[in-house]
């Protein structure tokens, strides 16, 4: 009995299917491939059977597989053929053209993106290893004959004499006055390097040329070097300091040191940064800590201060800079013409989301100290030696910018005084142009009640911007020092007392669970805790993770 294709339309039987070259396909048992023919199928409503079939017709050439070479197709015969593995119907003459899907042809194993990749790294490697066979020199002919056909930099000229050859620079033009370098090369491909006059240490090229010329290449590049000898020079010793810095980062951070060492190599680190920035105005920046010690150093002998800074002994702040700092602030006038000039010049070079800043305020403490120089008393105030130096900072909320505005020492630290200075500092940003839209402070006790008195009585997460009662201004604690604040708990307590979280009690877990899971885990290559260290056991790791998350202020040099 002759079966009738499943595809509408279709006249194909497969009695005739020897004559005519169509072979026949049972539906397929894959139930997700099945699926697949059946939408792609023109049919409406039609579930096939165990007896549908489809003819060849509706499958591109490329669906199929011969299982001999001898296909007889003369005579319209065909010996064996199959469908490929996931093959589907997409061609129906029969029926609409758009119906009918044109096969997408796959891309050769040639045209992959690793092949390509490979053969552009042989083609490459092919042409790198041509110039270095090209550019390698055995004599001096062999030398001279090849930088010939080289171009050498602007006013540069090759020079021919009977014992050595000369690869000379020049300032404008050839005359004997302007001769800016030359490059001297004898017979036994030994070199000397000279820049106006002096003759260059052959160890300071030495990673472009060895002692003698081995290539055409690095005459090229000792050449390049030398016209921007004073330059290169300066970079290098740029270069090598930069290392030196990131080295020392890396191996503080790498390494548990205690809080001595800490505080030594990191004053170490400050000072490359520092000598990296030059000399240039408002390119060197101090941390508060330096600025805090430089400070001290200077109220202990001003004279002895003021002669480290001259001899450059070390990179610290001037004198007239700590000066300004610490009397910037003024509880009659606010910021001083000095301090405002130099915010203004500075907001100048920022933009409309880099204006707006955050207020924030934290304490230093200061060795306590009395000195009494050139008539006047330092560092006593309100009846007392000052501890803490008061730091007013902004930090732009949307940049990198950072200042600090003023260090005012303080032997008590109260909540009118914050308000105080609080109420000259807003009006002076606002008028210079500056958009603080908040003000951090730490959860210390003075804080907390100054926050309050700002609420006027109620804490709140903001208040009337005082300058603009249309805006808000938020009050924010300081979300490292909670931090920090419960860890110190933690490691006192050994156990945290959790309350009840949504009517379910939270347990109350031990400082002891983390040591036996991290004694369980210790080394198992696979880890639920994997980050989980003898370091994370003290409170010296923390501290090192807190400085990650602080922000670090600094201050531009007037």
């Amino acid at each position: 009995m002759a079966s009738k294709c499943v595809v509408p339309n279709c006249t194909s039987l497969s009695k005739d299917g020897a004559n005519t070259g169509v072979s026949w396909h049972k539906m397929p048992k894959d139930d997700e491939l099945l699926q697949l023919w059946i939408k792609n199928i023109p049919r409406e409503n039609w579930t096939p059977t165990k007896w549908s079939q489809i003819c060849s017709l509706h499958f591109h050439e490329d669906s199929f597989t011969y299982d001999s070479q001898d296909l007889r197709r003369d005579s319209g015969q065909v010996k064996k053929r199959r469908l490929k593995k996931g093959s589907v119907p997409t061609v129906f003459p029969s029926c609409p053209s758009y119906l009918s899907k044109v096969p997408i042809k796959k891309r050769s194993e040639a045209a992959s993106s690793v092949n390509r990749r490979k053969s552009d790294e042989e083609r490459l490697e092919a042409a790198n290893r041509n110039f270095l066979k090209s550019d390698v020199v055995h004599d001096f002919e062999e030398l001279l004959a090849k930088l010939k056909k080289e171009h050498l930099p602007t006013s540069s000229y090759l020079l021919k004499r009977e014992e050595d050859l000369l690869v000379m620079g020049f300032e404008d033009s050839p005359s004997a006055e302007e001769l800016k370098f030359a490059v001297t090369i004898r017979e036994d491909l030994s070199f000397t390097l000279t820049y106006k006059g002096m003759v260059v240490p052959a160890s300071q090229a030495r990673h472009l040329i060895q002692n003698k010329v081995a290539t055409v290449s690095s005459v090229l590049n000792v050449t390049a070097w030398l016209n921007n000898y004073p330059r290169a020079q300066n970079d290098q010793n740029k270069n090598f300091l930069q290392t030196l810095a990131s080295h020392l980062q890396e191996y503080m951070k790498q390494n548990e040191l205690d809080e001595d060492q800490e505080i030594k190599l990191g004053f170490l680190a400050e000072q490359l940064r520092v000598q990296l920035a030059g000399t240039k105005k408002f390119a060197r920046r101090y941390s508060p800590s330096l600025l805090a010690c430089a400070m001290l150093w200077k109220c202990t002998s001003t004279s002895l201060y003021k002669q480290i800074v001259e001899q450059g002994v070390l990179s610290l702040p001037s004198v007239s800079h700590l000066t300004h700092m610490s009397t910037s602030l003024s509880m009659s006038t606010g910021l001083t013409d000095t301090t405002l000039k130099y915010l203004k010049a500075r907001l100048a070079s920022l933009g409309d989301f880099e204006r707006i800043v955050m207020l924030q305020i934290d304490e230093m403490y200061t060795i306590r100290r009395l000195e009494f120089y050139g008539g006047k008393l330092f560092g006593y105030q309100k009846d007392g030696a000052s501890k803490t130096l008061l730091v007013f900072m902004i930090s732009s909320v949307c940049g990198k910018y950072q200042d600090v505005l003023a260090m005012y020492p303080t032997s008590r630290l109260t909540s009118t005084d914050l308000m105080n200075y609080f109420s000259l500092i807003i009006p002076a940003l606002h008028s210079i142009g500056f958009c603080a839209i908040g003000t951090s402070v730490d959860s210390y006790t003075a804080n907390r009640k100054f926050y309050n008195e700002l609420c006027q009585g109620k804490l709140q997460v903001s208040i009337p911007h005082p300058c603009d009662p249309t805006q808000l201004m938020f009050l924010i604690i300081d979300s490292v020092h909670n931090l920090k604040n419960v860890y110190n708990n933690w490691l006192a307590r050994r156990m945290f007392i959790c309350p009840p979280f949504q009517g379910s009690e939270m347990g109350s877990p031990e400082f002891k669970h983390l040591e036996q899971l991290h004694e369980l885990e210790e080394g198992k290559p696979v880890k639920m805790a994997y980050r989980l260290t003898k370091k994370s056991f003290t409170q010296l790791a923390f501290k090192r993770r807190v400085s990650s998350f602080s922000m670090p202020y600094s201050m531009n040099q007037p």
